[in-house]
């Protein structure tokens, strides 16, 4: 009886082991393949991110410049403002002194 059961189970094992190799070498397979994708996906995001850096420093010159035109412009506006200020404080003192004469 053992040697009847021994008959059976050893090619029954057999069969079983084949059975969970095959799936273990699909698993593998399937792995492998993902793992390339993801490769292939992050050395676009690397790419994508190099360009975006480039970008960033492209916006940066541009800002930077055009920053500098604002401050000279308004170094300009600032002085023309002061001297319409000091103009009016000027036509103010005038009104007060003609006010001032006519009662």
């Amino acid at each position: 009886m053992d040697s009847l059961i021994l008959k059976i189970s050893i090619p029954f094992i057999g069969i079983l082991l084949s059975i969970i190799g095959f799936f273990i070498a699909l698993f593998i397979k399937r792995l492998i393949g993902l793992t390339d994708r993801l490769d292939a996906s992050v050395s676009r995001l690397e790419l994508t991110i190099t360009s975006m850096r480039g970008e960033i420093r492209a916006n940066d010159n541009k800002f930077e410049s055009f920053t500098g035109g604002c401050t000279d412009r308004h170094k300009t506006v600032d002085r023309r403002l002061d001297s319409h200020g000091n103009r009016l404080d000027e036509h103010d003192k005038d009104i007060a002194v003609l006010l001032e004469k006519t009662k």
